[in-house]
């Protein structure tokens, strides 16, 4: 079933323009916030939902009704129904931060755009023991990508790999040791596919799961993250992180329990200016740790400035003149 809104279509409709598939009433309420940051973000893209059940209609400019998926692939049976020519794929735990349309003209050269796994390979837990879900027979050295995020032309190539990329997630799901995850499955069918894929920077898909780099404005994020200190609800975490993961667009590295910290090169700031490190929220450890290197400091100056600092100045220049030696 389609429910589609009242009034012309946005520009572009047809053509281009993002798709969730979302079932359940958690996902379906994540996939509004992330519709809501597109909408302030890139207003003029038009945004397809596949979902199971009733979602804000502002948030969407078609709605496709579909059944329940228990075996959680639901994304990998319905993306080839999208309804754009090109696609950017979002999963509903994402949050844009600006307008994208870069992602559709790499398309011009590629079937297929999608951003390195942030930890490297998908898991999965063994014996309490969490491992990495590997391919086998594929090289370590082909990564594995992260579905959440992904550009993709219509075409019969781009579709023969999704049915390839179902098959095998099906499998696994019958597997002696079952594996839910579709990462490692689409891993295979890329592999084995012959499309042509761009990687993308992780400025495009920022994944909150773990540390990550990013050398550019951060367009969009990725992740479930509850942190009190910045907000109570996913809208308004996302939003203070937005703010921060901004605050400078230089090369920084982004760690959970310091925020945003920065390096140098272009774009970079001053070493010097106070917001090198942005911090998410107050801690204790981090306010203990300056307060320490603070007083350090002091007693070092003061002991430069002592009487027997300066009286002891040739004994440490001879020190240093004999291991020169």
């Amino acid at each position: 079933m389609q429910v589609s809104n009242d009034g012309p279509p946005p520009s572009g409709a047809g053509d281009c323009g993002i798709l969730y598939v979302a079932t359940g009433a958690a996902c379906r309420a994540e996939a509004v916030v992330s519709a809501r940051s597109v909408k302030a973000a890139w207003p003029e893209i038009p945004i397809a939902i596949k979902t199971d059940g009733p979602v804000d209609p502002d948030c969407f400019d078609q709605i496709d009704l579909i059944a329940d998926e228990p075996d959680n692939l639901a994304k990998v049976r319905h993306l080839e129904n999208t309804p754009f020519a090109r696609t950017l794929f979002l999963d509903s735990d994402t949050y844009c931060l600006a307008a994208m349309p870069e992602l559709f003209g790499v398309l011009d050269r590629f079937d297929l755009a999608a951003a390195h796994e942030a930890g490297r390979f998908a898991t999965r837990w063994e014996a309490d023991t969490e491992v990495f879900i590997r391919a086998p027979g594929l090289p370590e050295s082909f990564i594995e990508y992260n579905t959440g995020v992904m550009a993709f032309r219509r075409n019969g190539e781009v579709f023969k790999m999704f049915a390839r990329w179902l098959d095998l997630c099906e499998e696994a799901g019958r597997a002696e040791i079952t594996c839910t995850q579709d990462q490692p499955s689409f891993r295979r069918a890329i592999y084995e596919s012959g499309l042509q894929v761009a990687v993308l920077p992780p400025e495009y898909n920022f994944r909150l799961v773990s540390s990550g780099f990013a050398r550019g404005p951060i367009k969009l994020i990725h992740g479930r993250w509850i942190y009190d200190p910045i907000g109570e609800t996913p809208e308004q975490i996302f939003a203070t992180l937005a703010r921060t993961f901004n605050e400078n667009t230089g090369p920084r590295v982004f760690v959970h329990a310091f925020g945003m910290i920065c390096g140098h090169g272009p774009s970079a700031i001053p070493f010097d200016d106070p917001k090198r490190t942005c911090i998410l929220g107050e801690t204790n450890e981090v306010q203990s740790l300056t307060e320490e290197v603070d007083a350090l400091r002091r007693e070092l100056q003061a002991m430069k400035q002592s009487k027997s600092w300066k009286v002891t100045r040739p004994l440490r220049l001879l020190r240093r003149r004999f291991f020169d030696l």
